[in-house]
């Protein structure tokens, strides 16, 4: 039973009844959360009589409301993000216990669990001490990237994780405006040549039609003045581009 309380104090959780009664915590102390009707209590409890003597006196519990403090330093972003999440969990079993609000799940406090043998699980790794960051599954089983550590003092894990997909969408944009920038370039260039050699074929037909040009306008001459020089000239011409054609 609650012997005394500061005003204001939340109603002492069925949880810690419960905890307090088990004689293995007496002497050692514990932090841990409870569920409420309300979310959640972080309770920091302390037996009030020296160790090793026998139960019956009262103990201390510091109790505190984390929608107050710890879940908005949780949901603090220093960028916004469309998946961005901190999480914060306990090995409860075989199982991982979430201890904080998560952002897409509606289900209530305490209640969202994983295997703690979930391939890749990064709360995994973060209750098991491993600082580090790398590519993990989060508790929607999505591909994330992560960062993953143990908060000393406690049996709780932490991860700061983005999904996968957005982590990478700045680089796949930019992937896909060098590749529309080097398409055009490539289009421009492509252009310039088809330009260049059309214009050259152009250049080229006129200069043989001036050519023609010239040697029609010299048969006509040389025909009206001397027909038998032009009979000779024009065989001998026959005979020299005879070949190119």
């Amino acid at each position: 039973r609650t012997l005394a309380s500061t005003p204001g104090a939340p109603p002492l959780p069925d949880a810690c009844r419960t905890w307090m009664a088990d004689p293995a915590w007496r002497g050692v102390g514990a932090r841990f959360f409870a569920a409420t009707d309300r979310g959640a209590l972080i309770v920091h409890a302390r037996p009030a009589h020296p160790p090793g003597e026998s139960g019956g006196a009262p103990s201390v519990l510091l109790v505190r409301d984390p929608a107050h403090w710890l879940y908005p330093l949780l949901s603090r972003e220093p960028a916004a993000t469309k998946t961005g999440e901190v999480l914060l969990m306990r090995r409860e079993g075989e199982w991982v216990q979430f201890l904080a609000p998560l952002r897409f799940s509606a289900s209530p406090l305490l209640s969202v669990t994983r295997s703690i043998d979930a391939q890749g699980l990064a709360a995994r790794h973060a209750l098991e001490g491993r600082e580090a960051f790398g590519e993990y599954r989060d508790y929607r089983d999505a591909p994330i990237l992560a960062a993953t550590r143990r908060i000393a003092g406690t049996k709780w894990g932490l991860v700061a994780k983005v999904d996968r997909e957005e982590a990478f969408a700045p680089y796949r944009s930019r992937v896909i405006w060098m590749g529309a920038v080097w398409l055009l370039l490539l289009l421009l260039l492509g252009t310039a040549l088809w330009t260049y050699a059309h214009r050259q074929r152009l250049q080229h037909l006129e200069a043989l039609s001036r050519r023609d040009e010239r040697y029609r306008l010299l048969r006509e001459e040389a025909g009206a003045g001397c027909p038998d020089v032009f009979a000779e000239v024009s065989a001998a011409a026959d005979v020299v581009l005879a070949p190119t054609n």
